[in-house]
């Protein structure tokens, strides 16, 4: 919620609005990839969030990269995708940092145990 906030600022966004924004950022959540639906390495299906839902993985078409440009020069569809980005941006960026942290716990515990 906090990178939600954080992206919002003070914009006030019609109902229409948020609703794009909150369904693009579930899609997204719902589309990260859990584990390789195969064994086969050159097979590069993975199971998502998705498959549990709606039994198949969403979809989503590429849409320009509206985050270097002025808010004001953008139609309201351009800005919630702008929001969307800045979010994406945020929270990847501290999901990445928290996984590294987590691998590099990981691999100092395993080297601990061998040492003993």
């Amino acid at each position: 919620m906090g990178h939600l906030k954080q992206v919002l600022e003070n914009h006030i966004l019609l109902y229409d609005e948020l609703k794009t924004l909150l369904v693009t950022v579930e899609a997204c959540v719902n589309s990260r990839p859990l584990i390789p639906l195969s064994s086969d390495s050159n097979d590069l299906s993975l199971l998502t969030p998705a498959h549990f839902l709606v039994g198949k993985p969403l979809c989503s078409f590429p849409v320009p990269d509206y985050t270097p440009l002025y808010i004001n020069r953008l139609t309201n569809w351009q800005r919630t995708n702008q929001m969307y980005q800045n979010l994406w941006k945020h929270w990847s960026n501290e999901y990445l940092s928290t996984l590294q942290q987590c691998h590099k716990c990981a691999k100092d515990i395993h080297h601990q145990s061998q040492v003993r």
